[in-house]
């Protein structure tokens, strides 16, 4: 059986022809860890025609050729034997290939949930969900606090002199009321034990009195 010429150099080259070399990159792969593949082309005509589904591997960024390299980085999503199935290669538009079927074991050397149980315990923040009620208690005790002196101040204000007192400061208002309009200072004290007799009673009320007396002797002495 003869063959022409073209075809028996085309059996040549295929013959030839040494398939892309491959580096992992860590090797070996490993669970969450970011897979760097690169496949060595003969040449840097030679790209990608595609990609089929990856499978168990995620492809993290678009594949790169750099010279006569092509590259993938991948997330391998699973631990045990993965493989990265054949990627169509091109040549110009009449050449056609592709890179070798990849079988490789991804290590899962991730802690399991038992194992990471006593860090989550050490590294779970206390419970927070009591301090609300010690807020609120704190706010509703501050409040009550609060009326209960507001509600005693105000008592106060309402409260008037004793019987006595009163009596006692009516009788020198109608002794100052003559001089009102020729005394400044007869004006002034009548204008103070009008005040007086109607605010919270004074704690030194007894030498309160007795200053008034004398600031009363004193007006009306010099008062015409």
């Amino acid at each position: 059986m003869k063959h022409s010429p073209l075809v028996l150099l085309t059996w040549l080259f295929l013959l030839g022809a040494a398939p892309p070399t491959v580096t992992l990159t860590p090797d070996p792969p490993r669970l969450g860890v970011p897979l760097s593949i690169t496949f060595t082309l003969e040449d840097a005509e030679t790209t990608l025609a595609g990609l089929p589904d990856l499978g168990s591997l995620a492809l993290l960024l678009p594949p790169q050729r750099v010279g006569h390299e092509l590259r993938l980085l991948l997330m391998p999503m699973r631990g045990g034997e993965v493989t990265l199935p054949s990627l169509p290669l091109v040549r110009g538009s009449a050449t056609q290939s592709a890179t070798p079927l990849l079988t490789f074991e991804v290590i899962d050397d991730l802690p399991t949930d038992a194992a990471l149980a006593p860090i989550r315990q050490r590294t779970t923040p206390a419970a927070t969900q009591s301090w609300p009620v010690f807020l609120y208690t704190g706010i509703g005790a501050l409040l009550l606090a609060s009326g209960a002196i507001w509600l005693r101040w105000r008592r106060k204000l309402q409260q008037s002199p004793t019987p006595e007192g009163d009596a006692l400061l009516a009788t020198w208002q109608q002794q100052l009321a003559p001089h009102l309009a020729t005394s400044s200072q007869a004006r002034e004290l009548y204008t103070e034990i009008e005040r007086r007799r109607f605010a919270p009673p004074a704690t030194d009320a007894a030498a309160t009195l007795e200053q008034l007396r004398a600031a009363i002797a004193a007006c009306l002495g010099e008062a015409p």
